[in-house]
């Protein structure tokens, strides 16, 4: 999925997180945003083990607007579904692990957005 779509998908998290915690609306739903696009930053360190080189961050950061719009244009050679999802599995279990100890609306709006972002992955690529 493209960066947008998952900022598009993001956005239930945040709106039900802020309903929940009304007093921090707007912390929790930029943490439910952030949580559910930024998680796509692991591609890159998972690129850079599969290529070799850090092309993808190179094309990402000199090609920020593409790089938003259009994921295809970054990915050199692109990854599996098995590699990207396992990647997200990985970086979801260091993120909620802590949350195991510490009570809080962040935290609950990162444990709410993560799975949401890997079950839109999971569905977008059911479609392809």
């Amino acid at each position: 999925m493209e960066f947008v779509e998952h900022l598009g998908v993001s956005t239930v998290p945040a709106g039900l997180c802020a309903a929940a915690y009304p007093e921090q609306a707007l912390p929790v739903a930029a943490s439910a945003l952030v949580a559910g696009t930024l998680i796509d930053l692991d591609h890159i360190p998972l690129s850079r083990l599969r290529h070799g080189d850090w092309s993808m961050l190179r094309t990402l950061v000199t090609g920020l607007p593409t790089s938003l719009w259009n994921h295809g244009a970054v990915a050199k050679g692109g990854f599996d579904a098995h590699w990207r999802l396992m990647s997200h599995t990985a970086v979801a279990v260091l993120i909620l692990t802590p949350n195991v100890f510490v009570r809080g609306s962040l935290p609950a709006a990162a444990g709410l957005s993560l799975p949401i972002h890997l079950l839109a992955d999971l569905y977008a690529d059911h479609l392809r």
